[in-house]
């Protein structure tokens, strides 16, 4: 068995997580949604809790490589995009998901999706050492 647990955190690590950055990488900002068959983004509501475990895959990837500049750059950004297009600051919430145009398409409010913010900062500061992860969540 850990034989198998290796190999799989192997392909994971080399195959997997670099193939899915590559494809669910907006050239806009954050990640797609979902792709179809072909790989190609399907145009839907990108919901917020889809980019936090985008950006918590990602913060574990180059925790444990920090040579991956691209994955940096990306973070920075898709952490900048949920705190700009998914937060309101009249309530301190976010909103549940955006249009392909980035503004709002659900406004409600998802506990289970708040949970991923909080995921999602402490990922992304373990990796990055923002400290805006940090008041992000305060």
């Amino acid at each position: 068995m850990p034989d198998l647990l290796e190999d799989l955190y192997a392909k994971a690590k080399n195959i997997w997580v670099p193939a899915w950055f590559e494809r669910f990488s907006s050239p806009d900002r954050g990640f797609y949604e979902r792709l179809d068959n072909d790989n190609n983004p399907i145009d839907m509501p990108r919901r917020l809790l889809t980019q936090c475990r985008q950006i918590m895959v990602y913060s574990f990837a180059l925790k444990d490589n920090p040579n991956l500049d691209a994955y940096k750059e990306k973070l920075d950004d898709t952490f900048n995009f949920v705190r700009e297009v998914y937060h309101n600051p009249n309530t301190g919430g976010s909103i549940f998901s955006i249009n392909s145009e980035n503004q709002p398409e659900d406004t409600k409010y998802d506990l289970y999706g708040h949970a991923f913010i909080m995921l999602a900062c402490a990922a992304y500061y373990n990796a990055t050492k923002n400290p805006e992860a940090l008041d992000t969540v305060s």
